[in-house]
């Protein structure tokens, strides 16, 4: 497994899997919250599995990820840059069942000059319902995470989701809805400086987060797509075992 995980992760790092993102300078009030809109929820946590339980003690879930994050709109804000269609950037995720249906998943990104971006941050989910005889459950999300892009914007995110699953031996399907509130912190001076006061700023956005993701499973690997919805979407391809 080890080997595994190593080569994955190789592969997910190399350049032509990332594309850095360019923040345009000079950002005033309005700017700073549309790049938050964008990159702060862009970068919210993903779950990207399947919503029925891990199962208890036994289960574990390791997974590497690939987040698309669409940024074109950033191009006329600021001084302007030149237009990038997608964000993206790999993330190492590890999942394991506590007890009473109550999973723990832990996800990061170490920094690296291909993305200009480290994250990290956790989600605790909570199976409160499953059917006996027909294969439906119902889970509750926390998340939180924190992300750096380029040492120009940290993006801190916390929010909740109730999510409805229904799983098959070798296919799974999740839905599921919430709320959102991310906060960013600009860099002003320096030759990172991207504000208009040249002094750091901070911003706040709270938005409803909507998500649905289908998974395809050959025990005991798995590829999950997943769509993640604020005003913009984005979108998350996982590959990962589970046992």
């Amino acid at each position: 497994m080890l080997k595994i995980a190593v080569f994955l992760f190789f592969i997910l790092s190399t350049p032509i899997l990332q594309a850095k993102v360019d923040i345009p300078r000079n950002l005033s009030d309005s700017d700073r919250l549309k790049v938050l809109d964008i990159l702060g929820f862009g970068t919210n946590s993903r779950i990207s599995t399947d919503n029925y339980p891990l199962g208890g003690y036994a289960g574990f879930e390791i997974g590497f990820a690939m987040n698309f994050v669409p940024v074109s709109d950033l191009a006329n804000l600021g001084d302007t840059v030149t237009k990038q269609d997608i964000f993206r950037y790999p993330i190492l995720s590890i999942g394991k069942g506590l007890y009473n249906n109550i999973d723990l998943f832990i996800h990061f990104m170490p920094y690296s000059e291909g993305t200009g971006l480290s994250e990290y941050g956790g989600q605790l989910r909570w199976g409160f319902f499953q059917f006996a005889y027909v294969p439906i459950s119902f889970s509750l999300l926390l998340s939180a995470n924190s992300a750096n892009i380029n040492n120009q914007l940290i993006t801190k995110n916390i929010g909740y989701d109730l999510v409805a699953g229904i799983t098959t031996r070798s296919l799974y399907f999740y839905l599921g809805g919430g709320q959102v509130a991310t906060n960013g912190d600009f860099t002003g001076g320096g030759t990172n400086g991207i504000t208009d006061s040249g002094v750091n700023e901070k911003e706040t956005l709270n938005d409803e987060h909507f998500m649905t993701g289908i998974g395809f499973r050959i025990d005991p690997f798995f590829l999950n797509l997943q769509l993640d919805y604020f005003n913009y979407p984005s979108y998350t391809a996982k590959f990962g075992l589970r046992y």
